[in-house]
This record gives C-alpha cells, sequence and structure tokens, in this order.
C-alpha cells in the first residue's frame, strides 16, 4: 500500500538531494521531525539492514522527550509502529522474529532494535562515554545547539562513525552525519554556523544538475536505459562524498502553517523570540546589560538524573516516552539532597515568580536549580503550590524563604494578607518547615550591580550556576535586562514592568523574575542559614 505525504519545499529538496552529510539550521515549525530526523530514520534503516547508527542529544532526557517521540509520531502516521516495527530501549522479543545487528550492543537500555536488525544507539552528552567502544554507520545529532560541549562530541562520538568494513560501501548515507538545529546563539553555537565551510558549492550543484537530467531522462519515451544507469552511478558518487548546509526559517513551511500562524507567532511571541525561533536569525545576549557577564558558556549547566529516567519504562521493559513528557525534582541531578531548599519570590498583580537555589559554601557556589512562574488568572497561591508539586519528593522538607519589605504588602495578587504570609501558609499546608528571613528593604540597584557582576567573575561573593534547562524564562529575561543610569548610578531598566502585556511582550520575559533572583542572590550572600550542621557567618562556614 502506497501512502501520500506531505513535505514542504524545503524538506522535498533535502530529501532529492540525498546527500552523505548534512547541517540544517531550522526555524521553529518547519518540520524538522517530520521533514529530516524522521524520513532518515526510516531511509538509513531500510538501506542498511544490521547497522549500527546513533542519535546524539545534549541529553537523555531531551532525546526521549522531544526527539524520539517527535519521529515515532511520524513514522506511526507512515505505518511504521512503535512495539511492531521497532523497539525502543530493550531488545525486540523472539517473538517478533527480528534480525540481529552485526554487532549486538552489550546493553539494550538505549537502543532502538528495527524489524531488518538495523539499531539506531541514543545517546547524550550528559552521559560519559556513551559512544565509548560503539563503531557506527551514521549519525544525526538534533537541537544541536543545546550541545554545550562539542569537543566531548567531536573527541568521542565523531571517531565512532567510522563504519561497518566490509558492508553498505554502496550506500551513499554510509557514515554521514545529519546536523539538525534552531539557530545558535552566542559563540556557543560557532561550531554549527562552521560547517558551512565543509560544503562544497560546486558539488551540490553538479548534484542539482545531476538530478535534473535524471528526471529528464525518466521523461523520455523510450528511457535511454543506459544513460539513466550511468547518470544514477555518478550520482550516488556525487551524493557519498557531498556535505550540504542549509538554513531555513518558517516561511518556507508557510503553504502547511499558512499566514494566519506566522501573524499569531509574530503577536504572541516576544520579539526576540519571534526573530529567533520563527525567522531564523542569530541574536547575541544585549551588550551592556544589567548582568554583562553572564556567560551561557560558563553559567550555565545541564544536570538531569539518567539513572530515574532510564527506569521510566513500561511493564515490558520499553523506554515509556510517554512518561518522559512530565517534569518532576527527580529527574534533577543537581540538588543536594541533604540540604533544604532556598527560595525567593517577586510579587506582581499579573505575573509572580518562585526562583529556587543552593548554596555550597566549601564550593563558593550558588546553583539556580529552578525558576517558576503564573501570570494572569492564576496568582501567588499557585506558583507555590507548582513548586510545592514539583518538589514533593525531596526528603529534607525544609525551605529558607528569603523576603524583603516588598513582600509585607498585599492587596492585589491576595485579598488582604500579605505577600509574605501567603507563601509561609501555603508552604506549611503541604507539609514544608519555613525558615523565614526578612531582609529588609531592597538593596540599592547600583550595589547590586557591582555585587552580581563581581561574583559572575569569580571576584567575591557565591559564582553563580544556573541550570539552563529549568530556568527556560529567566535566563533569557536576564540576558536582555537593560540598564541606565539613574541619580544612584547604574539602575536595571525596569520600565517595561508597568506596561500592560501584548502579544509581543509577555509578562516572563520582563525583568520580574530577575528581581526574585537578586533577591535570592542576595539572601544566600548576605544573611547565609544553617545548612547541614554547618552554622555559616558571611562567606566563612565553621563546621
Amino acid at each position: 500500500m502506497t501512502k501520500k505525504v506531505y513535505f514542504n519545499p524545503g524538506q522535498q529538496y533535502l530529501l532529492h538531494m540525498g546527500v552523505n552529510s548534512e547541517t540544517i539550521i531550522a526555524s521553529r515549525r518547519f518540520g524538522k521531525s517530520d521533514g529530516v530526523i524522521a524520513p532518515r530514520m526510516l531511509r538509513n534503516a531500510q538501506s542498511m539492514p544490521r547497522s549500527a547508527g546513533a542519535i546524539y542529544a545534549a541529553t537523555f532526557q531531551q532525546a526521549l522527550s522531544r526527539t524520539v517521540p517527535a519521529a515515532v509520531h511520524a513514522l506511526s502516521r507512515w505505518g511504521y509502529k512503535n512495539e511492531k516495527h521497532f523497539y525502543i530501549g530493550r531488545k525486540a522479543p523472539a517473538s517478533a522474529q527480528f534480525a540481529k545487528p552485526y554487532i549486538e550492543p552489550q546493553s539494550w537500555d538505549h537502543v532502538i532494535h528495527w524489524y531488518n536488525g538495523r539499531i539506531q544507539h541514543l545517546l547524550s552528552a550528559d552521559v560519559k562515554f556513551s559512544a565509548n567502544s560503539l563503531t557506527l554507520d551514521d549519525l544525526m545529532i538534533d537541537e544541536a545547539r543545546s550541545i554545550t560541549n562539542p569537543d566531548k562530541m567531536f573527541n568521542e562520538v565523531f571517531p565512532a562513525v567510522s563504519g561497518m568494513i566490509g558492508h553498505f560501501n554502496h550506500v551513499p548515507w554510509h557514515k554521514g552525519i545529519t546536523i539538525v538545529s534552531d539557530m545558535p546563539q552566542g559563540k556557543i553555537g560557532e561550531w554549527i554556523l562552521n560547517r558551512k565551510k565543509l560544503m562544497d558549492p560546486e558539488l551540490i550543484e553538479t548534484i542539482e544538475g545531476t538530478i535534473a537530467e535524471i528526471i529528464r531522462l525518466k521523461s523520455l519515451n523510450p528511457i535511454p536505459e543506459r544513460q539513466l544507469i550511468q547518470q544514477q552511478f555518478l550520482l550516488r558518487t556525487y551524493r557519498k562524498n557531498a556535505h550540504l548546509y542549509k538554513e531555513y526559517d518558517s516561511i518556507d513551511n508557510l503553504e502547511l502553517l499558512g499566514e494566519g500562524y506566522i501573524r499569531k507567532m509574530n503577536r504572541e511571541l516576544t520579539p526576540l523570540v519571534f526573530r529567533t525561533s520563527i525567522m531564523n536569525e542569530r541574536i547575541t545576549k544585549l551588550a551592556n546589560g544589567f548582568y554583562t557577564n553572564l556567560d551561557e558558556n560558563v553559567h550555565y549547566y545541564t544536570a538531569f538524573d539518567n539513572h530515574h529516567l532510564n527506569n521510566l519504562r513500561t511493564r515490558d521493559g520499553s523506554l515509556d516516552i510517554d512518561k518522559f513528557k512530565s517534569y518532576s525534582y527527580l529527574q534533577d541531578s543537581d540538588v543536594d539532597p541533604k540540604d533544604q531548599l532556598y527560595i525567593a519570590l517577586d510579587y506582581n498583580a499579573n505575573i509572580n515568580w518562585v526562583v529556587t537555589g543552593q548554596p555550597n559554601y566549601k564550593t563558593n557556589e550558588m546553583r539556580t536549580l529552578k525558576s517558576q512562574y503564573v501570570k494572569n488568572q492564576r496568582k501567588l497561591r499557585e506558583v507555590v503550590r507548582d513548586w510545592c508539586e514539583y518538589y514533593k519528593a525531596h526528603p529534607i522538607k525544609s525551605v529558607v524563604y528569603y523576603y524583603t519589605d516588598e513582600a509585607l504588602q498585599g492587596a492585589y495578587a491576595v485579598s488582604s494578607e500579605t505577600f509574605a504570609d501567603v507563601v509561609k501558609d501555603e508552604l506549611r499546608k503541604h507539609g514544608w518547615m519555613v525558615n523565614a528571613v526578612h531582609i529588609g528593604k531592597q538593596m540599592r540597584h547600583d550595589l547590586k550591580h557591582q555585587y552580581i557582576n563581581d561574583a559572575l567573575t569569580g571576584t567575591k561573593y557565591l559564582f553563580p550556576m544556573f541550570n539552563k534547562h529549568n530556568n527556560e524564562f529567566l535566563l533569557p529575561a536576564m540576558e536582555q535586562t537593560g540598564i541606565k543610569v539613574g541619580r544612584n548610578g547604574f539602575e536595571k531598566d525596569k520600565s517595561g514592568e508597568k506596561k500592560p502585556e501584548t502579544d509581543e511582550d509577555q509578562l516572563q520575559y520582563r525583568t520580574d523574575g530577575t528581581d526574585a533572583w537578586d533577591t535570592l542572590f542576595v539572601g544566600l550572600n548576605f544573611f547565609p542559614q544553617s545548612t547541614n550542621g554547618v552554622l555559616l557567618y558571611g562567606n566563612v562556614y565553621f563546621g
């Protein structure tokens, strides 16, 4: 049975070209999963039975929550079903009568097993030596801009794409590498953009011309078979030696998305997000902002508990990709289970934030574990409840709550109670012992600017580190927080906070969340509390 499948013009071009290796930078809703990842998974499986490929992601969680489910959804629409044509995270049962790969993996825990013996290893940057001792026939990298340590990938994963000796030499995609990404931002993603240098434009033009000639020959009557075979042989040769670099924005999928979607995204996303996610533009961090020394290469980290994730399985032992879609404290590996949690909030009529962290005074580090917000109809109690739900499995039911004079107000977020009272009440209702620490007035902006940037450079105070996956909106807000000069010197530019929310200027990207983080920073550095039986004074600890 033949199935009709729609591909947009950009996807069609890539499929027609069929080159050995690709670097595809495409914006949101271009169709990277349906039009790039899934078709290549199927193509490589069918053209190289019993081979060994790999999907590489920044984190195991990313691979199982986004890359694989999206590809499986597309494959399912084409008639290829999970637990029938392939098994995820385990060897197919004997009753399925699947062929075996040429080289069986030592463990099937992170492997996709296809019906014809093809396997795909699920590799990630946050698992040490995940590609160690592997021999791969091809490699696919999804969400490549999330790879924060490309050198590790180049040294550990790329060398594994050496190919099975004596097999698949005739296949153009043997030992090929497909890289798919949104537009990278900052220096950390330059390795992706630099892959454009690997492309030979003349060879790409030759492939385009050869494909056109094959189409022409097939249109003739009778078809000149000898010429056609010769051109097809040349095409395979050209493809095998080609690397294609292409950039696409969402407009390239306009026929499927429609103009209404582009207009809707222009209304609903901030200008920054629209330009990066939809228009595929490269935007850098705001120069000379309030958090001048914040550097994604230095201060951002990834921390998933892969042992916990590896146990999210069905009763039959397959990796349960549905369970990867829900997030909780149990997926985080950066929380010290022997320490209490530390929070600070920001209170507003339309948006309320809570930022969670833990200090390590021995290593002089402040980890920002997570930030959460609610807005519009959901208010302060709701964000505290969300926090309690996320951290309900934390074994130490004790939380240090830092608050300033601002929290002693009330009225607009929750009846006549003060904000601090509401936070403490809601935490206690959920079984938390609360150490509420009043730190007085908000610190002057010029002092905060100095202290925070001293900390970011490692000069003084706790060194800030951010779990980048758990601070999805806080970090862009910090990167885009401006600065102005007031009567006391440098001030954070908070002029946008009081403006009504618009489709182009959403609340979660404003400075409210950064104020909550500032309060946590001041609390942990200047009002430290007892932790793990260690009494703290300033930045000195006494065991």
